[in-house]
């Protein structure tokens, strides 16, 4: 059964890797981490491939991509608050 991973995850991994990582290596690190059938969803989309959730986070400003590299923008995460779903933008 494929995974369904919250895009966070994903985010998570790239400032834990000092901000940014080739997309090569961050789409390894998905297919390794959750199979290469997994899906990605955030607070407002949902059954997105990882070039899904890449393009997805491009046009909120989440990451950019430059020259093969994924960077992260931390300050456009939006911040889960508690476990009730409740989260800011």
């Amino acid at each position: 059964m494929a995974q369904n991973v919250h895009g966070h995850e994903i985010l998570e991994h790239l400032i834990a890797a000092g901000g940014g990582l080739s997309l090569d290596q961050l789409r390894a690190f998905a297919r390794d981490g959750h199979g290469s059938d997994a899906t990605y969803f955030t607070c407002s989309a949902a059954g997105m491939s990882f070039d899904e959730l890449i393009a997805f986070l491009v046009a909120r400003s989440k990451v950019s991509i430059r020259e093969g590299t994924i960077t992260v923008h931390a300050q456009n995460m939006c911040h889960h608050e508690g476990g009730d779903g409740n989260h800011v933008h």
